[in-house]
């Protein structure tokens, strides 16, 4: 959008615009090499204003204060990451988290209107997209279906099962937080970019 705003107000700049404009420009300034998305309430709709893993905590039967408390803490730094993966993996396994509620959740999860289209049109033009999200990437996967594909490289948080559907581990992606900034430079040299 930046660089259509910028081809807009380098053709017209300093003109006297009418009520009838010519159509959008055929040739941006600034073609579009990869788009990175978030996941949720950016590709979903965000029910309720809760994340993905406030869903989980609250289907669990703990209260929405519980998973706040752990991310307050890891925000003011008393707590790494890493620590905040154990503390809920622990709590989702006091609670026998299992594979098939996780789906679950993931059934009642929408992708917003366009996001089919967006996505082809993106893979039809060879832009190239990604996900960077502080979600579960089984979630992410489920809700995408065929779309899942189309992405270079989902980044997202990886909730580990045994063989009998039950939680074992939460491999927390070093890309959540802070981390997000590291994957965009990636993006950004690997691509060519500038990051307008």
């Amino acid at each position: 959008y930046l660089s259509i705003y910028i081809q807009y107000y380098s053709t017209y700049k300093g003109k006297i615009t009418t009520k009838t404009r010519p159509s959008l420009f055929t040739q941006p300034l600034f073609p579009t090499r990869a788009v990175v998305f978030d996941f949720d309430g950016t590709l979903t709709h965000r029910n309720e204003d809760l994340t993905t893993w406030e869903k989980i905590w609250l289907a669990l039967g703990y209260d929405i204060n519980d998973c706040s408390n752990y991310h307050r803490e890891y925000s003011e730094k008393r707590i790494s990451h890493l620590e905040w993966c154990n503390i809920t993996c622990t709590k989702f396994r006091e609670k026998d988290l299992k594979k098939s509620q996780l789906l679950d959740l993931a059934k009642a999860i929408e992708l917003v209107p366009g996001t089919k289209e967006t996505l082809s049109l993106l893979h039809a033009n060879n832009v190239k997209h990604y996900i960077l999200s502080g979600s579960i990437k089984q979630i992410i996967k489920h809700v995408l279906g065929e779309l899942y594909g189309l992405f270079e490289e989902v980044k997202g948080n990886d909730l580990i099962f045994d063989r009998n559907g039950r939680l074992v581990q939460i491999r927390g992606t070093k890309y959540d937080f802070e981390g997000k900034a590291n994957f965009l430079k990636s993006v950004i040299t690997d691509n060519f970019c500038s990051p307008l």
